[in-house]
């Protein structure tokens, strides 16, 4: 199987597995995962192109002979996507329980990543927790700015009715010094 093969390794990829470097005597190279090579040695052939290695334990770190079977692809597959794909959960802003599927739920994984809230069961109870947290905003910085007393809510000036002559006039924000040529 691999008798005569320069055998190099095991290396440590990016993502934590190991990885051997196979040169066979015609010089044909070749690298696949050593949990792989482990296996197809202990078992004294190849893997069929339908197996795959199945860590028994979940980590994929952990290459003992022992952790380690041979599983059919599709097997493997469904095995490990019951793990990411569909569940039920609850709305955050209704309390409705609904199905996520597989594709609102890798969403949602890259959601929880981002620290989003989450999940929604529809646009309308998205919005309306939108709308309640940009209002609690919006009130918690008017507070914030009234406090100070110099500031005034950004937009148009307010106008403003001078006593003085009973002519409507426009309030001036402060100008910078950038502003000002002097």
């Amino acid at each position: 199987m691999y008798d005569n093969c320069r055998i190099f390794g095991p290396y440590i990829t990016n993502e934590g597995r190991r990885i051997v470097h196979i040169i066979s005597p015609n010089g044909n190279r070749k690298c696949i995962q050593y949990a792989k090579y482990l296996l197809e040695v202990a078992m004294g052939r190849h893997l069929l192109k339908t197996e795959e290695v199945h860590h028994i334990d979940g980590d994929s770190t952990n290459d003992s002979l022992n952790n380690l079977e041979p599983i059919n692809r599709i097997k493997h597959r469904q095995q490990h996507s019951r793990i990411y794909y569909g569940e039920w959960v609850t709305c955050v802003w209704c309390g409705s329980k609904f199905w996520l599927s597989p594709k609102q739920q890798s969403s949602r994984t890259g959601n929880r990543k981002r620290n989003k809230l989450g999940p929604f069961c529809s646009r309308y109870c998205s919005d309306k927790y939108g709308q309640q947290l940009q209002s609690a905003q919006k009130e918690t910085s008017e507070v914030e700015l009234h406090k100070v007393g110099e500031a005034l809510p950004i937009g148009n000036p307010e106008p403003s009715l001078n006593s003085e002559e009973g002519v409507e006039t426009r309030r001036e924000e402060p100008k910078s010094k950038d502003m000002v040529k002097g």
